[in-house]
Parts: structure tokens; C-alpha cells; sequence
């Protein structure tokens, strides 16, 4: 393979050639036939950024600054509120992590950061009550034929996690993003 480590090469710039013996482009070795654009995309690190033009990774449309302004602009435009004692789980848009909201400051003194700038979003949770299936036929018999029936173990396993999840269905099983960003506490209060 060609060496391309450490190097932005375009498109546009990629090192490709036509070949009249086989009549199609060729990159490193492998054939594309008509389409150069294939071939010269095969043979690229980097596309440009649609917003400026810059570098940005090939798999992406922005470059790093546009994706952070884009990321950023659209937290801006969130519904915002403070926190009330119901919320139990945040979600940070500049660490990507799920934060309990009794460690939010404990979060930020371990990061050296501060609350805004972890532009925290609410969450919502998903409760196990949320998560319905009665009888292993719920979860499996979709893809088994209507004449076979279950082993007793499995069925009597599936049963005693049925129980065990309804004992549960108080209890978040995950959390979803809330869709409102967090107004974050002034020092003062």
C-alpha cells in the first residue's frame, strides 16, 4: 500500500494513473475501471470541508473548527433549564460521558473544568417498565418455527428473569438524551 501516513493528499491530488493496457484507473494496485473518482477517493486522506474548504478527515463533511462551531451553535439553540431534584442523569456534549447529576462538581474539579463547559443536556430514563416482554415467545419466537416449543429450562430461566426485571421496573435500564441543554449554576447560588 502506498505510504500516506502523516500526509493530507485530496482527491484531487491522490496518486492515481490511468492505464491504457486494462483501459481504467488504477490506485495502489487495484482497479476502478471508468470511475476516477473511486480511485482518486480510494487514494485520498482527507476531503474538503464543505462550510470552509479545509482539511477534514475523508469520512467526514467537516473539518475539526467547523464541526465544533456547527456542535456548538446547535446546543446554543436548545430549549435550556435548571435542574430540578427529579433529574438524576446528565449528558455532556464536550466529553461525550452520562454523569450523575449529584457528581456534576465532583466531575469538573477531577476534568479542571467548569459546568458550562460541559455543555450538559437533560436526559430522560428509560425505565425497565419501558422494556416490555411477557414470555420468551415475546423475545425469540419471531425467528423459531411455529412447531418447536422451547426447552423447560430455557422457559423456566426466561420466567425467572421475567421477575427479576418486573422487581426492577422502578429502576432507570438506560437514559436518552432530554433534548434541553442545562443552565448552569451561577457561583453565587
Amino acid at each position: 500500500m502506498v505510504e500516506q501516513k502523516d500526509k493530507i493528499i485530496f482527491p484531487e491530488d491522490a496518486p492515481v494513473e490511468y492505464r491504457e493496457d486494462i483501459k481504467g484507473w488504477v490506485y495502489d494496485g487495484h482497479y476502478y475501471g471508468k470511475d476516477e473518482r473511486a480511485a482518486r477517493w480510494a487514494g485520498s486522506t482527507h476531503s474538503r470541508c464543505v462550510a470552509c474548504g479545509e482539511a477534514a478527515v475523508k469520512c467526514y463533511t467537516l473539518c475539526p473548527c467547523c464541526s465544533e462551531k456547527r456542535h456548538k451553535d446547535r446546543y446554543a439553540k436548545m430549549p435550556s433549564r435548571r435542574l430540578t431534584q427529579a433529574d438524576e442523569m446528565v449528558y455532556s456534549h464536550t466529553h461525550d460521558e452520562w454523569i450523575p447529576t449529584e457528581d456534576i462538581d465532583e466531575y469538573c474539579e477531577l476534568h479542571g473544568c467548569s459546568e458550562k463547559d460541559l455543555m450538559l443536556e437533560t436526559t430522560k430514563p428509560v425505565m425497565w417498565s419501558d422494556v416490555i416482554f411477557n414470555s420468551i415467545e415475546d423475545v425469540c419466537r419471531q425467528d423459531w418455527p411455529e412447531d418447536v416449543e422451547p426447552p423447560a429450562d430455557i422457559e423456566k430461566a426466561f420466567d425467572e428473569l421475567t421477575k427479576v426485571v418486573n422487581a426492577c421496573r422502578d429502576h432507570p435500564a438506560w437514559w436518552t438524551h432530554g433534548g434541553e441543554s442545562v443552565e448552569p449554576l451561577d457561583e453565587d447560588d
